[in-house]
């Protein structure tokens, strides 16, 4: 008998995880008790995106964060995402090195690095 696991993960990390769980042998249901979507004011998000080059840094929370972030049509149930923010277009202007991306553990930083950051800036 196979043991049937529920992942609460959201929709788009649970996609990894019933996959990665499947081949392990267990039994996965996708059950996603969070959800991400646009923010209701968009404006100071788009300044901040607009203003990247007078930051030395940016903390993401979460891959959601990333996507969400780099996205600005993100959809959280998406599995895969297109980044709309020439993220690095700003690196020739900073004049103290490369914007880097904090990011607080392995998750993040994968998010980071699938829509183009290069880990030398993570």
């Amino acid at each position: 008998m196979t043991m049937q696991v529920v992942v609460t993960r959201p929709a788009r990390e649970a996609v990894t995880w019933v996959s990665t769980l499947s081949a392990a042998g267990f039994d996965p249901v996708a059950l996603p008790l969070l959800a991400f979507g646009t923010p209701t004011h968009a404006d100071p998000l788009n300044a901040v995106r607009a203003g990247l080059a007078g930051f030395d840094a940016v903390m993401f929370v979460s891959p959601q964060a990333v996507y969400a972030f780099l996205d600005e049509n993100f959809d959280q149930n998406s599995a895969s995402s297109q980044s709309h923010v020439d993220f690095f277009a700003i690196n020739d202007d900073l004049k103290r090195g490369p914007l880097r991306c904090w990011a607080p553990g392995p998750g993040t930083a994968q998010a980071l690095v699938r829509v183009g950051v290069p880990l030398a800036h993570i």
